[in-house]
């Protein structure tokens, strides 16, 4: 159980993050240039994660993500934990030989010749979980 302390925390703050970076990349240039950009993460942070951002502090000029081609992506990290979940749950906390076959041959076999969201649910027999 100890694993799990703050979690929920975590998540919510990288939840917090994925908002940022969306909220960022939907500015138009003209709002951008014009935006102060520090003062676009404190209410997010509070909304989402349910945090006040110590005063004084700039979240926004220490994540590095936003200026090395993430492009509104961040929340792709979350979305393959979800994915990952579903898989697991296929094999019901056992080792099964025939589930893995099946996972390398829908998954890992192709590799990038069809995309992601086609093998998982391929592979899940349904669409991801949401």
């Amino acid at each position: 159980a100890n694993r799990h302390l703050l979690a929920g925390a975590g998540t919510a703050r990288y939840l917090a993050m994925c908002r940022y970076d969306l909220a960022m990349h939907e500015l138009s240039e003209d709002d951008a240039t014009r935006l102060d950009m520090p003062t676009l993460w404190p209410p997010i942070c509070l909304d989402v994660a349910g945090v006040e951002e110590p005063e004084d502090t700039h979240f926004a000029s220490t994540w590095y993500h936003m200026a090395i081609g993430y492009d509104a992506g961040y929340y792709s990290y979350l979305w393959s934990e979800v994915c990952a979940v579903d898989a697991y749950a296929k094999f019901a906390d056992r080792l099964d030989a025939k589930e893995g076959a099946r996972l390398r041959d829908i998954i890992l076999e192709p590799g990038a010749a069809a995309s992601g969201q086609a093998m998982i649910e391929a592979f899940l027999g349904r669409p991801v979980s949401d």
